[in-house]
Parts: structure tokens; sequence; C-alpha cells
């Protein structure tokens, strides 16, 4: 009903629904994954939380190696069309995280800590 709604959003929202089952599909293959091949690996890890442990730094190389570069990448993921960011890029804070850090004490605590 939202692809009809609006004749000039069709291609963003397909997109959309688009980029919601992909994610679908990649839930779904972590799962398979820890169903399958884990359990046999139960013999390596000692304890659950070693395993899950284990799993959190294989996604932490996966989003850090694939996802990120993609997201960052101009066209790859997004138009250049969309990308309607102050200077045409994803994501512009720099200048703000500086003002941000410099009026908060607490801030700088935070992230020293």
């Amino acid at each position: 009903a939202a692809v009809l709604a609006d004749p000039d959003r069709r291609t963003a929202t397909v997109r959309g629904m688009a980029y919601i089952l992909a994610s679908q599909a990649v839930q779904a293959a972590q799962l398979t994954f820890e169903g399958y091949f884990l359990r046999d690996l139960a013999g390596v890890f000692k304890t659950p939380t070693t395993m899950v442990g284990a799993e959190g730094c294989v996604g932490v190389v996966l989003m850090l190696g694939i996802v990120l570069p993609a997201a960052q990448t101009p066209g790859l993921v997004f138009n250049s069309k969309d990308l309607t960011d102050v200077g045409g890029v994803l994501e512009n804070t720099s200048g703000d995280t500086v003002v941000m850090l410099r009026n908060s004490p607490h801030l700088i605590a935070i992230i020293a800590a």
C-alpha cells in the first residue's frame, strides 16, 4: 500500500523494503551459522560465555571490514541524490563534536575513562 500511496517516493519505498528483506536474510543466516557450525565447536569453547564473546568478535570484524566501508562509500549503498546532508556526505559532525566536547567537561571525563 505504501508503494501505491506516493508515486514520487516509489523507488525509495521499494529500496527500503528491499533493505528490510536483506536484513532479515542476514539475521537468518547468522542464526543458521550459530545452530549448525558453532555446535561443532562446542569443545573448543569451554563456556557458553566464551562462545558468545567469539561470536561478538567475529561480528565486530565483519562490521568494521565490510559494512562500515560499504556505508561510507558514496554511490555504493545510497545514490548521490540521496545524500542531502551538508556537503553531500553521510555524516558531517566533526565540528559539532569538538564544540560539544569543549562545552561538556563531564563528556570529556567519560571519553577519557
